[in-house]
């Protein structure tokens, strides 16, 4: 059994994922669900659940074309991550703390993210189609380019975030009566 000593400030620490990739350091996040400022690029957690794990700051990049699909992270603190182009599609994210993560043309699609925390989050690109937002904080987001279509955003904060007019919201969705800002394209 693998020590649940806390894996954070992981430049160097040749337990944590990403370092030597060695199966070993997954298994020090599954135990300690703790890895802060961890790279864990290139890393597969296919079916892992994640769910309350600390990995704030942690770096998915980078060619983040890493597949997370059908992981359970609700919870989880991911603050600040960089999970720029992620699958995270049909991922279960219920509560997640995302707050000024980096989710640049991240795949969300059919993911549950309710009342996930967002704010300040960089979500240009990035796909949300059928995904269930309601509730989240999505206030103060950068929404340019983003694909809302079919998103349930029942209850959403989308208060100054910013949007484009190549954002695709659903169908019926208001983003000016739910304070959301269309940033003019030059």
């Amino acid at each position: 059994m693998i020590s649940a000593a806390v894996c954070s400030g992981c430049v160097g620490d040749p337990l944590c994922i990403g370092e030597l990739g060695k199966p070993l350091q997954v298994q020090q996040l599954l135990v300690t669900k703790k890895c802060e400022n961890c790279s864990l690029g290139g890393v597969f957690l296919n079916d892992t659940n994640l769910q309350g794990a600390n990995l704030q700051e942690a770096d998915f990049s980078p060619q983040m074309s890493n597949s997370v699909i059908a992981c359970r992270w609700d919870s989880a603190t991911l603050d600040r991550a960089d999970l720029s182009q992620a699958n995270l599609s049909k991922t279960d994210l219920e509560y997640v703390n995302l707050i000024g993560a980096n989710l640049f043309k991240a795949n969300f699609s059919d993911a549950n993210l309710k009342s996930a925390r967002l704010t300040g989050a960089n979500l240009s690109g990035a796909n949300f189609k059928n995904t269930n937002l309601s509730f989240a904080y999505l206030s103060n987001t950068n929404l340019q380019g983003a694909n809302l279509g079919g998103a349930n955003l029942e209850g959403a904060n989308l208060h100054g975030a910013i949007y484009s007019k190549s954002t695709i919201f659903p169908k019926g969705f208001d983003p000016i009566a739910n304070e959301a800002l269309l940033k003019p394209e030059y």
